[in-house]
């Protein structure tokens, strides 16, 4: 495991253990031919990469409010899902 072997310092195994049990109450959207098909169309309408559109629509159909990343416009709104820069300085 990456995280108990190849960080320098390793994780504690049941550190691990207990993260990887914490992500198992996320919900996981598929990426299945109506996913793909609304983010093709949502980035023709808004420019961006399909593979951010994915992102975006995987959030919107999850019913999140908002996903963080550094490669979209901070503050941007996508579907109703705002875009959060976590390296962005705010005032």
């Amino acid at each position: 495991m990456t995280l108990t072997r190849k960080l320098k310092p390793a994780i504690d195994q049941e550190v691990a253990a207990s993260a990887l049990r914490a992500l198992t109450s996320w919900t996981v959207i598929n990426t299945d031919t109506e996913l793909v098909l609304s983010a093709v169309e949502r980035s023709r309408q808004s420019g961006i990469s399909l593979w951010d559109a994915l992102i975006v629509e995987a959030a919107r159909v999850a019913g999140c409010s908002s996903v963080y990343s550094e490669d979209l416009q901070d503050g941007g709104k996508y579907g109703g899902v705002r875009v959060v820069n976590p390296f962005s300085v705010r005032g």
